[in-house]
């Protein structure tokens, strides 16, 4: 039998806003914070981060979408596909949002 490590158990997720010193500008938008997101993953006795820039929204779609599919599988069962249909997103992750423009 193949030890695929430990499952993950937790994800967490918090929103960091950090003011800027002063404005800041790009030559299309003016800002004067940042905000952070940050995803983190616990498997046994390890913990693993990541973490973007991005709208404070994103924190939804890691605990509301993104966790549900992550939390019970293991480390080496994530990278390891058994099925062409387990590489693609999960339907709920694919469908999560809005559904786009279409020319009328």
């Amino acid at each position: 039998m193949r030890d695929d490590g430990p499952i993950v158990r937790e994800i967490t997720t918090a929103v960091y806003v950090i003011p800027t010193d002063t404005p800041e500008a790009d030559g299309t938008l003016t800002w004067d914070k940042t905000t952070m997101v940050l995803a983190s993953a616990r498997a046994g006795t390890a913990r693993g981060i990541g973490w973007t820039y991005a709208a404070a929204a994103a924190q939804s779609v890691i605990a509301d979408v993104l966790a549900d599919v992550v939390i019970g599988r293991s480390r080496a069962g994530s990278r390891t596909p058994r099925s062409p249909r387990r590489r693609r997103p999960p339907r709920s992750a694919r469908r999560s949002g809005r559904p786009a423009a279409r020319p009328g």
